[in-house]
């Protein structure tokens, strides 16, 4: 495909996204969906998109709803109710950047196969426009994220103590810091005004970007911290001590709190997981929330997560929900101690790291050497979304970036020792690929 990645299309404005494509989209869509939802994150470009958008789906005579600056596990919520949702935004991309996801009536990102057929249409210049007599309608939908925040209030139940919010001056902040408040916390809510240049902090909620969050934390003497992305299908939590919880440590004590009985997480996740779950079938597949959700549904399972910070709830929606997760922790937090649990788990080795190329081409030449040089290492091989390796002490990762001429490296074990020794096989292993192409690190 060629403008559909993992997650929606994405680009820089002016260069891969502009209103001739925002059009395109809302063509192609409109001539399929006849009511289609439409909401929009804070970034400056956000608005002009929406609108391309909006006259391509009116051009071929569908109806657009505008829910105006909404979460996408918002948007993606209140799909139910249309036959399609589109989302303007870039997630937790920098400020230069748009994009756009579209979602199902269940709350699922538009699939691969979807994508695809979209995209045929979003490059056809054969659409017809609608005559005059049939052009589409715009109409407000102004309620959706009180809808939202209703069902997440009738499923979790009270959060006590103090709260410090984080919305990154994105889309949650017209929603999170509001439903923490009505479960009944006292909430200090940080870079909650709506600001597409994200002047407060990155997008993405790293831990190095939400120190002023952990700080807050501590000065308040808060008993959680909560932090999002610009468009809130990602939350990362902070406990009492300022210290940021690593996510699939996270989906690994909610999913035994919980009692889950199958979890979906990618290649990429920590074997933590399964240790701490031997209750659980655990399902791994490829990085990237659109494919945990597809594994969710094929396998009937109820809960699903990336290291990244995503976290799907089946009985809920298959949207990544942050706000609905940012609810559901608090609350397990100030009310049941889930927090006193993370002292239980294994505590493992990481090391993460990049390969970079010149180009994409000499991207995916390597990775075709190194799955035939991954035959000779010892351990259970998984090559659903590059390489894993799972072995007796810890288990490694080489996989393609979906977005840049990089491979990405992540080696896991439980000692340090262990770490270092899988480490110096893989780095042998790369080394001889490299000069099997005649290439140098």
């Amino acid at each position: 495909m060629r403008l559909f990645g993992s997650s929606g299309i994405r680009g820089v404005v002016g260069k891969e996204i502009n209103p001739e494509l925002g059009l395109r989209i809302g063509m192609a869509l409109g001539y399929e969906c006849k009511e289609v939802v439409v909401g929009m994150d804070t970034r400056t470009s956000s608005p002009m998109l929406q609108s391309s958008i909006i006259s391509g789906i009116t051009a071929v005579g569908g109806n657009a709803h505008l829910a105006g600056v909404v979460p996408t596990p918002t948007l993606a919520y209140v799909t139910r109710h249309f036959d399609a949702g589109v989302m303007v935004t870039a997630s937790h991309n920098p400020p230069e950047y748009n994009g756009v996801k579209l979602w199902n009536r269940d709350g699922m990102a538009y699939t691969r196969s979807q994508s695809l057929e979209l995209e045929k249409k979003i490059l056809d210049e054969n659409i017809p426009y609608a005559p005059w007599n049939s052009v589409g309608s715009l109409y407000q939908y102004p309620n959706a994220v009180q809808e939202h925040m209703g069902a997440i209030m009738e499923r979790v139940g009270e959060v006590n103590g103090c709260v410090v919010v984080d919305c990154g001056c994105g889309a949650t902040s017209v929603i999170t810091p509001y439903l923490i408040r009505a479960l009944g916390a006292k909430v200090i809510a940080l870079n909650s005004q709506l600001d597409g240049f994200f002047p407060g902090r990155v997008s993405e909620p790293r831990a190095d970007a939400i120190k002023d969050a952990i700080s807050l934390v501590r000065e308040k003497n808060a008993d959680l911290g909560i932090a999002h992305d610009g468009d809130g299908d990602r939350v990362v939590f902070i406990t009492g001590k300022g210290e940021v919880l690593e996510s699939d440590r996270v989906i690994a004590v909610l999913a035994h709190t919980m009692n889950v009985r199958r979890i979906v997480v990618p290649v990429n996740a920590s074997r933590v997981i399964e240790d701490f779950n031997p209750q659980a079938e655990v399902v791994r597949t490829r990085v990237g929330d659109v494919f945990v959700a597809e594994e969710m549904k094929k396998h009937n399972a109820e809960f699903g997560g990336e290291p990244s910070g995503t976290y799907i709830f089946s009985n809920f929606s298959y949207c990544p929900d942050g706000i609905y997760m940012a609810a559901l922790f608090a609350n397990l937090a100030t009310e049941h101690g889930i927090i006193e649990e993370f002292s239980n788990l294994p505590k493992y080795h990481t090391v993460r790291k990049n390969i970079s190329f010149d180009t994409n081409e000499a991207k995916i030449k390597f990775m075709h050497r190194f799955i035939e040089e991954s035959g000779k290492f010892e351990g259970e091989i998984t090559n659903v979304d590059g390489v894993r390796v799972d072995m007796e002490n810890g288990w490694f990762l080489v996989r393609p970036s979906g977005t840049e001429p990089k491979v990405r490296i992540t080696i896991e074990a439980l000692s340090a020792e262990d770490v270092k020794n899988i480490e110096v096989v893989l780095d042998n292993a790369i080394k001889k690929c490299m000069e099997d192409l005649q290439w140098t690190r």
